[in-house]
């Protein structure tokens, strides 16, 4: 027997020792105990149809032991392999206890670099995929959807549908990070493959993703068809996924101008909601005034801000949606002409939102107020507006081609001020970003 025959059997005894089984586990009834042990003892070699037969029933009982490990025919065949994944692991654990982020992005880069000489999909699936989380949770979300990318074109050669599917939900929740809402789609389709048999709770996420896609889409029909399917499963899907779910369906009749549908979804969330959960109740009623604006109704609309204000005096002021809260509180007293308690929780939003480096609050709170103190001739309030724009886009935070901008130069033009709307055009000019 040649001396890699030799190493063949020691290395298979080698590999069923550390993975804990025993010689009659793996034989799964095609092959016989005697023949592994004259394998490992090097009395007779090892063939690719007796290292098929070997990691197919190590696979089994790796899946029955809920191992996330796979014993491919070449492991066995090819030390080399079998050790270069364990060398992957190494890396992975070295990564996932790095302290630092500068740590993390070293070990990326070995990662990559020891996995471009190997072709072993199962573990760059696992390297690949925890890269993604990583960046997943730094908010970087092109470079998150880029690993969870590669993580699931190697997660097909292994064919583990839920591995697959996982994948394909975190993709789609880059996808809608990055507005590419028809990538997003595309990969929602696949998992129609497996919809049968990867856990209802990892297809309702799935489909809840593919329904919020559709209506960023403006395809609002097709999200509660989405929606509907979701619906069946009801009695297995928890508090949150049916807020969540219910919510959108909601928002999806009050987009298509059916606003009874959306009102009475609203109203029986409420009836669900315990009534210690005062930020999603409030959440529910800044979606309810939401859907009244669209049918105009200023008795109603009044009505379910003086609940809101009610159940405000009792959030803390620690809250993390206050400052989205103030907002819409804002935007129901300009809806119903009172401008001075707009201005009063437009300036609370603003402030909250500047605590809270909310930016998308900070603009919205600061164009409406920019509306409320040209209606009152109160420049030195612009002055202020106009001091803390220039603030953001000296620190990049917002481009000096954004809506604000214009908004200004557009108040002071029709105010009169002449000077001031140059001072901010010379700015732009200075300040190019």
């Amino acid at each position: 027997m040649s001396n890699n025959q030799n190493s063949l059997g020691k290395h298979l005894k080698r590999v069923r020792k550390e993975l804990g089984f025993k010689q009659h586990e793996i034989t799964g009834g095609e092959i016989t105990r005697n023949l592994i042990s004259l394998i490992e003892n090097n009395k007779t070699p090892l063939n690719e149809k007796t290292a098929k037969i070997l990691a197919e029933n190590m696979n089994k009982l790796l899946r029955k032991s809920n191992i996330n490990m796979i014993i491919d025919p070449e492991d066995l065949l090819n030390p080399e392999r079998y050790y270069a994944k364990k060398k992957v692991d190494q890396y992975i654990n070295q990564f996932e206890s790095a302290a630092s982020d500068r740590d993390k992005e070293e070990k990326i880069k070995e990662i990559e670099t020891f996995l471009i000489n190997w072709d072993i999909p199962d573990k760059k699936t696992v390297a690949f995929g925890k890269i993604g989380d990583y960046y997943y949770s730094q908010k970087e979300f092109y470079k998150a959807y880029i690993y969870f990318i590669k993580a699931f074109e190697n997660s097909i050669k292994i064919s583990r549908p839920t591995v697959i599917c996982t994948l394909i939900l975190k993709i789609t929740r880059c996808c809608l990070k990055l507005e590419k809402y028809d990538e997003a789609i595309h990969y929602s389709k696949i998992v129609l493959i497996y919809e049968e048999i990867i856990p209802e709770d990892l297809l309702s996420k799935i489909l809840f993703n593919t329904a919020l896609t559709y209506y960023h889409l403006e395809l609002y029909s097709h999200s509660i068809d989405i929606i509907r399917k979701v619906e069946d499963k009801l009695n297995r899907i928890d508090g949150q996924k049916l807020f969540d779910l219910l919510t959108l369906k909601a928002i999806c009749y009050k987009e298509m101008e059916e606003y009874e549908k959306g009102l009475n979804i609203h109203e029986k969330i409420l009836t669900i909601i315990d009534d210690n959960l005062i930020e999603k109740k409030i959440i529910v009623l800044v979606n309810i005034l939401n859907t009244l604006y669209g049918m105009n109704d200023k008795e109603r609309v009044s009505e379910c801000l003086n609940t809101i204000l009610e159940f405000l005096n009792k959030l803390p002021s620690t809250n993390v949606y206050l400052c989205q809260i103030y907002y819409e509180i804002g935007c129901a007293y300009k809806f119903l002409d009172r401008y001075n308690e707009a201005e009063e929780y437009f300036e609370k939003s603003l402030e909250y939102a500047e605590r809270k480096n909310n930016l998308t609050i900070q603009a919205k709170a600061t164009l409406n107020l920019i509306d409320i103190y040209k209606m009152s001739n109160n420049k030195k309030k612009i002055d202020v507006l106009k001091e803390k724009v220039f603030g953001l886009v000296k620190k990049n935070l917002i481009q000096t081609n954004d809506n604000i901008i214009f908004k200004l130069i557009l108040c002071y033009n029709q105010l009169g001020c002449i000077e001031k709307s140059n001072e901010i055009i010379n700015f732009i000019l200075n300040n190019k970003n």
